[in-house]
């Protein structure tokens, strides 16, 4: 794990900041606050020993009353037009024009659905799949800006983060509340049809589950296996191959877990139509060390001492994983 100061700090943005997103192909980050406002800040990289500097660029108000604020925001390049998506607590969906600072589109979603929690834009901008505090996956034609179809979670559980699946363009790969659940939904057809599974709870079970939820994935194709980063509640990052379930394993433990690797397997099964990857912690004899890492930089990297908020990579000479937490901490794992 690499560890780095702050080298910029912006603090006029007001309020709690709730979501942010980079715009692509261009230095600029949006950040939407808890007091109804989105900033869209321009960021000047200078080679060291001098600071980047950072300049308010546009900014928007959101009325508290009718929109409430932001929960979700996504940014992409739709031809002419540079599009800031964002989704509010109170329904609404808009597509933010920021050459023209006008509204590209605006859909009103159903609150009888339950709120909005999370979105994600299928890549050729033509529909989009937001998630709701019911459990509800509903989907949107956005060439048409009419609504398509919504889907449940069977437990209705919470829908904590979406993302499009990088190879089926029907499906959705969503974290729900509890147990770590992370499925992928075909929307056309509203099947679950994979699930990834960390809890001790009997699989797809909706009775029993367990505290822990995903709050962060990426996921990348990978040459048409796709790879999934996954973290949470439990402080823990998982590495997930969809292709080959039984590579999976856990990347880093919470800083207070033990300092060896949990002892656990994965299990690949088909129940009720699904298949399941579950992750299974195997009982380890007592006194066996000999696969503990030993203490010192060889040892396990110090991991969250708080939930884990969100997870992303980036690429340089070689890749590394992103990860922050409740607390505020940043961590970049290599």
């Amino acid at each position: 794990m690499l560890s780095y100061r702050s080298v910029l700090t912006y603090s006029r943005i007001g309020g709690h900041v709730k979501t942010l997103t980079f715009c692509q192909g261009s230095h600029y980050l949006a950040a939407a606050s808890d007091n109804g406002s989105i900033q869209l800040l321009a960021i000047e990289a200078n080679k060291p020993p001098k600071s980047p500097k950072v300049n308010p660029f546009q900014t928007r108000f959101l009325d508290q009353k009718d929109d409430g604020c932001v929960v979700d925001i996504h940014h992409f390049n739709s031809g002419a037009q540079s599009v800031l998506a964002y989704a509010t607590v109170n329904g609404s969906l808009v597509g933010w024009d920021l050459r023209s600072n006008s509204n590209a589109w605006t859909l009103r979603h159903d609150l009888r659905l339950g709120l909005i929690t999370s979105f994600t834009v299928d890549m050729h901008q033509c529909w989009l799949c937001l998630g709701t505090s019911n459990g509800t996956m509903a989907c949107w034609d956005m060439r048409f800006q009419l609504p398509i179809s919504n889907h449940s979670h069977p437990a209705r559980a919470r829908i904590r983060r979406l993302l499009m699946h990088p190879l089926y363009q029907s499906s959705v790969i969503a974290a729900v509340q509890g147990n770590n659940e992370v499925s992928m939904w075909d929307m056309e057809t509203g099947d679950r049809k994979f699930t990834l599974w960390a809890s001790s709870a009997p699989p797809l079970s909706e009775m029993q589950p367990s505290p822990h939820s995903v709050h962060g994935i990426y996921c990348s194709p990978a040459d048409g296996n796709p790879l999934l980063l996954t973290a949470g509640s439990d402080m823990r990052i998982r590495f997930w191959d969809l292709a080959y379930p039984e590579r999976s394993y856990i990347v880093a433990g919470g800083a207070n877990e033990l300092l060896h690797c949990p002892s656990v397997l994965y299990s690949r099964k088909i129940i009720e139509g699904t298949e399941v990857v579950q992750e299974i912690h195997s009982k380890q004899k007592s006194g066996a060390t000999e696969d503990a890492p030993r203490r010192g930089p060889e040892s396990l990297p110090v991991g969250h001492h708080d939930i884990i908020t969100d997870i992303a990579t980036f690429q340089t000479t070689q890749g590394f994983i992103v990860t922050s937490s409740r607390d505020g901490i940043v961590k970049v794992w290599k």
